[in-house]
């Protein structure tokens, strides 16, 4: 059987120069396989994914490729649904039997404190909050808590099953935010309240005071009067009828979300001369 010695390995790989990582005979090979007795057909280096939290043995390495990783479907932080905080996955013994079932060489794998842990963000693992269960045969299941995927940042959590007599699982499950559909952005927009966007100067105050203005939410007082006519007042907007109904002479503070000053200049009887109206 022919060997080839294992090539230079990157240090992403977890292997030294010069080591040969696997050397699998093939077995008797047809033509349309065209392998041939006793030929080396392949040899594979157990990468260590990237992300993957330091520490990992070889054998903690071996068969979690950066290709797996990628294909869990990720978890939307501060996901509450049970259905859509879960991570699915097979169990083996270290002899590559199926930790239960027909093949089996033992009953459910029911782990114990300390066997299943999960580590947010590389912060460390800890030890698990959520719920581990068998969904079929040697197929289980982990539903994180809500504890374990809170917040609103995006990252990665990962999922550690560990114990002797059985091949550790390492799982990466992406924590991303959903992006908004065109539908859910025009209902935000929509639909927010006016009376939480009204800084000064942005769009939302612009429309607030529009829609108080021609609704007739606004309160005008400290006037001014001439033979020629008002020369001086102040005008208050509100939200609501009822608002500007409390409203009083000389108040502040009673729930206007914006004031303007009006003065008129005259240059004659009843002739206006300026007009204008300032936002304090």
């Amino acid at each position: 059987m022919a060997i080839f010695n294992g090539e230079q390995a990157y240090s992403a790989v977890g292997t030294e120069a010069g080591q040969l990582i696997n050397a699998f005979p093939a077995e008797p090979g047809s033509a349309a396989a065209g392998g041939e007795s006793a030929q080396l057909i392949g040899v594979f280096v157990a990468e260590q994914a990237p992300g993957y939290p330091a520490g990992y043995t070889d054998g903690e390495r071996s068969g979690f490729s950066s290709l797996q990783e990628t294909e869990m479907y990720p978890i939307r932080p501060g996901e509450t649904d049970p259905d859509k905080k879960i991570v699915d996955f097979y169990i083996y013994t270290v002899t590559g039997l199926p930790a239960s079932g027909a093949l089996g060489e033992g009953a459910v794998f029911v782990p114990s404190v300390g066997e299943v842990q999960v580590n947010r963000d590389l912060a460390g693992y800890v030890n698990s909050a959520g719920t581990f269960a068998q969904i079929s045969d040697y197929k289980y299941r982990y539903t994180f808590s809500d504890a374990e995927i809170a917040g609103s940042t995006e990252g990665n959590i990962w999922i550690r099953l560990k114990r002797t007599g059985y091949r550790t699982v390492v799982r990466r499950v992406p924590l991303r935010l959903e992006p908004p559909s065109a539908a859910m952005a025009r209902d935000a927009i929509l639909d927010a309240a006016r009376s939480g966007h009204i800084g000064t100067g942005t769009i939302g105050e612009g429309v607030a005071a529009a829609m108080a203005l021609l609704q007739g939410n606004f309160y005008m007082d400290q006037t001014t009067n001439t033979a020629s006519g008002q020369t001086a007042a102040r005008i208050r907007c509100f939200h609501t009828g009822a608002a500007t109904s409390a409203a009083t002479a000389g108040g502040s503070g009673e729930g206007e979300f914006a004031t303007f000053l009006v003065t008129t200049a005259y240059s004659g009887a009843s002739k206006i001369t300026t007009h204008r109206v300032t936002q304090q």
